[in-house]
């Protein structure tokens, strides 16, 4: 059995998270910035760093873990976790594409852009219900 592990940040500033487009995802789906656990990542916790910056250029500083999702795939025998950390910006960087240069083309297509909850409602995004409640832990403090 194979096994892949994927981290992503949710990541909060304010009332807001970003989110990126799926490049994998033929309809218009966001999800929060993440990617592959590599060989040089020396935990979890950096690789949802290191796969937000690639990904949207913002620095984040990881604060838990929020989520998981365990996936098999029986035709290709692969075992697939996703794990998913609350995560917040150490400096609010802009996200304009042209102020930041982006690592390869496919980073530039994602498109990192902040949501409220408004902004939410007419969106499709994954994963919802993890999202919607990192927020509201933000709305009750």
């Amino acid at each position: 059995m194979k096994v892949c592990i994927r981290c992503a940040a949710i990541i909060l500033r304010g009332e807001t998270v970003l989110l990126v487009r799926s490049l994998k995802s033929s309809e218009n789906l966001w999800i929060p910035p993440g990617g592959k656990l590599q060989e040089n990542d020396f935990s979890v916790f950096e690789c949802a760093k290191r796969e937000a910056f690639e990904e949207s250029g913002q620095l984040v500083r990881v604060i838990k873990l929020v989520g998981l999702n365990e996936l098999f795939d029986e035709k290709t025998k692969m075992f697939s976790l996703e794990l998913f950390f609350l995560s917040e910006c150490l400096e609010d960087k802009n996200l304009n594409p042209n102020g930041y240069v982006f690592e390869n083309e496919n980073a530039q297509k994602r498109s990192p852009e902040w949501f409220g909850r408004e902004a939410l409602k007419d969106l499709r995004f994954s994963p919802q219900d993890l999202i919607l409640s990192c927020l509201g832990e933000v709305v009750r403090q």
